[in-house]
């Protein structure tokens, strides 16, 4: 099983590249500001369920600087501290994640593998 984190206000449609890949005990997690204009249509979010057998669940996140990339923090690391040997992935163009990611593994340390899109890019 693997978790997602996506920072839907980023490159909705690259973000989910692969998705279609996952299984039904995967779990996708996508976040996006109220004035999204991409996950705010149905369309676009049935078309993403259509490609998939993972959960997808849509959190649509009241306007706020940087208020998807604090939602998507907090959820993470709620499902960090409560997955044990997860393999859990978060998704986001924003620089500023890799502060998040470094405080993530510092502060929960219980076998969950958490790769970062910027992790992926180093390699």
């Amino acid at each position: 099983m693997a978790i997602y984190f996506i920072d839907g206000d980023n490159n909705p449609r690259e973000n989910i590249q692969g998705i279609e890949l996952l299984t039904k005990n995967d779990e996708v997690h996508i976040f996006y500001a109220g004035q999204n204009t991409y996950y705010a249509q149905p369309k676009n979010r049935s078309e993403v369920d259509a490609k998939t057998e993972a959960t997808v669940t849509y959190y649509k996140i009241h306007a706020g600087k940087n208020a998807v990339d604090f939602a998507i923090s907090i959820e993470a690391a709620e499902k960090m501290h409560s997955s044990a040997g997860q393999n859990i992935f978060l998704l986001s163009a924003d620089k500023h994640f890799d502060l998040i990611v470094s405080i993530l593994r510092r502060k929960i340390n219980n076998g969950i593998c958490l790769l970062y899109t910027s992790d992926a890019a180093d390699d």
